[in-house]
């Protein structure tokens, strides 16, 4: 069984791949087209897999790259329907409320990353630590964050049984 998180973005969105165990498998930003790709192979090999995604709250007025993004959570959808792949819909004031206990800001997500994971761990996956090579540059690093974030509340706080 296999989860992959998702905090879609307009061009690109930040994404967790992991087990039941919470294994880092695959993370990472990338562009839209690849990620939908790799949910297309992961969804095509008959792999029990799970997609859960960062849903969005709409305020004021909605310009173009909140259009695009919108745009890319329905396709990130309308994949999970074709290949018949489990989905769900988190609002980000949910799952961050129940995982960092009130305010949600990126900080926090990192936090509650490094009390789950620990500091060394994550800078072993580049995801910690500034400067190092091969480190994830520090402005992807919040999409990646709250993806593992989405597996962490689904996996540990989602009312059903996970087989």
């Amino acid at each position: 069984m296999f989860i992959i998180g998702i905090d879609v973005g307009d061009k690109k969105s930040g994404y967790f791949l992991t087990n039941k165990y919470l294994d880092f498998i695959s993370f990472g930003k990338e562009d839209n087209l690849f990620i939908r790709e790799y949910i297309k192979r992961l969804g095509a090999n008959d792999t029990k897999l799970t997609v859960v995604i960062e849903d969005i709250i709409l305020r004021g007025h909605a310009g173009k790259t909140l259009r695009d993004t919108v745009e890319n959570v329905g396709r990130f959808l309308q994949i999970c329907e074709e290949y018949k792949i489990e989905k769900h819909l988190y609002s980000p004031q949910k799952y961050r409320n129940v995982l960092c206990c009130g305010k949600h800001t990126d900080a926090k997500i990192r936090k509650v990353c490094i009390e789950r994971f620990g500091e060394d761990f994550l800078e072993e996956q580049g995801l910690a630590g500034r400067g190092k090579q091969n480190s994830v540059p520090s402005k992807d690093r919040g999409d990646i964050f709250s993806a593992i974030a989405l597996c962490l509340y689904h996996l540990e706080y989602k009312p059903k049984e996970i087989t």
